[in-house]
Formats: C-alpha cells, structure tokens, sequence
C-alpha cells in the first residue's frame, strides 16, 4: 500500500510543498540573504562611524585654530594699536600663522579653505555698543558638516566681546554670503521700485532669521539651533560653506 498524492488546494497546502521541495534551496537562499543583509548593516556601520570621528576630529581641529586666531588678532591690536594695515601681513610675521599655511590667496585655514579677516575701526566717532572697533574673521572653505557643528556651539557674549555670528557660503565669484550679512546686522536700507522703474521709497531689510546671530538678541536664537544651522550652511556637498564671526577688539571687563 501507498499513500495516493494529494494535490494541495490552499494557499498554505502549496506553500509547504514548495517549501519541503525546496528545504535545501531555501536555507542556502536564506543564508546568502543573511550574509549580505550583515555585511551592508556592518559596512554603513563602519562608515557612519568614520564619518563622525572626521567630522569630530576637523571640527576640534577648526575650533583650535579659530580660537587661537582670535587670542592672536587681539594680542597683535594690543601691540600695535588700532592703526594697522594688515592683520593677516602681521599674523604671519609675527609667528602667530606659519608660512606653510600662507598661499597666493591668503591664510589658508587647517581645513584647507580660506581666513580672511576685516578690521572695522571706527575713528573720531564715540562708539555705541554696535559700532565699537571690531574685527571680521571668515572661515571659509567648511563642508557642510563641519559648518553646522561650528555654528552651534558657543563663540561667546557681549562681555567676551562676541557681536555676532553669521554662517552661509562662498559663491562663484568667491563672494561670501556669511560677510555680507554681517555686515548689514542692524538692517540694510534698500529701495523699492514701482513698475515704472522709478524709486518709490526706501525701507530696512532686516537681516535673515538665524543666518545672524548676535548674544542677547531677543530676535535670534544663540547659540544657533542645529535645524537653523542646517539651512544657513546651505553649500550642500560643495565645501564652500562658511562661518563668520565679529568681535570687538576689547572684550568688556
């Protein structure tokens, strides 16, 4: 006697045939899928993990060069005075910036972008809190991670001389959005014009939400939140992003 083969009729009737069929064919198909599935888990692991020891590791590395330029500049205008011509001439001669770090455009910063620094002395005037003698100091060149983890800590107060923080990118024209608007932190006044090309009137462009940031400023967050941070780092994949700050050239005591 034998038993006589029943065709299967439900779903899971076929589905196990299949399956006893197939056992072997299966736990080997099962395992590739397995090995593959750990080893693309393993390998983004590896790879998320490289990415943030780079990101944290050019991140201090930007912070020690930032702070030590700034502790310079302000030991080179207690040297010299205001009346200088060049800071960045200066810094080089001094020591404060080795010559490697010099190039035909300027002091290339440790991360391989540009410094560029501004002096805003203000001369025969009585300065308000806003137009005292500052200095600009740009740090181009920043990927877009790097950027957002500089915009979001803590560069200081009013009483450590901080006045503001701007971050944003280098154009094609090597034009740097962050400088542009820091420079315009109380508002631009800009024209309005009717359709027939003629100025109707003047009004002040207040400056972008969270792209400035100044210390005990009820109209921005500061430090900058990182979802703000993201948007004002807008390079995207181009290193060109870029972070501003302004200080004045003696912090109150």
């Amino acid at each position: 006697m034998y038993n006589k083969y029943k065709e299967p009729e439900t779903f899971w009737e076929k589905f196990e045939e299949f399956y006893n069929y197939n056992q072997k064919r299966l736990s080997r198909l099962f395992k590739i899928v397995a090995f593959c599935l750990i080893f693309i888990i393993g390998f983004k692991v590896v790879n998320l993990a490289t990415y943030n020891y780079k990101l944290n590791k050019d991140v201090n590395a930007a912070v020690t060069e930032i702070t030590s330029m700034i502790r310079n500049i302000r030991t080179l205008y207690a040297t010299h005075g205001q009346d200088v011509n060049n800071i960045s001439e200066l810094l080089v001669q001094s020591g404060a910036v080795p010559k490697s770090s010099v190039g035909d455009v300027g002091i290339k910063n440790i991360l391989g972008g540009k410094i560029v620094i501004i002096s805003k002395i203000r001369k025969n005037k009585k300065p308000t809190e806003s137009e005292k003698s500052s200095f600009v100091l740009a740090y181009q060149g920043l990927p877009h991670g790097v950027c957002v983890k500089l915009a979001g800590l803590d560069w200081g107060n009013s009483k450590s001389g901080l006045m503001a923080e701007a971050i944003g990118y280098v154009d094609e024209d090597g034009k740097d959005t962050a400088i542009s608007d820091i420079e315009n932190i109380e508002g631009q006044e800009v024209a309005v014009v009717g359709k027939d090309g003629k100025i109707r009137y003047t009004e002040i462009k207040k400056r972008k939400m969270y792209t400035v940031a100044k210390p005990d400023d009820s109209l921005t967050q500061y430090p900058i939140p990182e979802s703000a941070a993201i948007l004002g780092c807008a390079c995207g994949k181009m290193n060109v992003c870029s972070l501003v700050l302004r200080y004045s050239i003696y912090p109150e005591r």
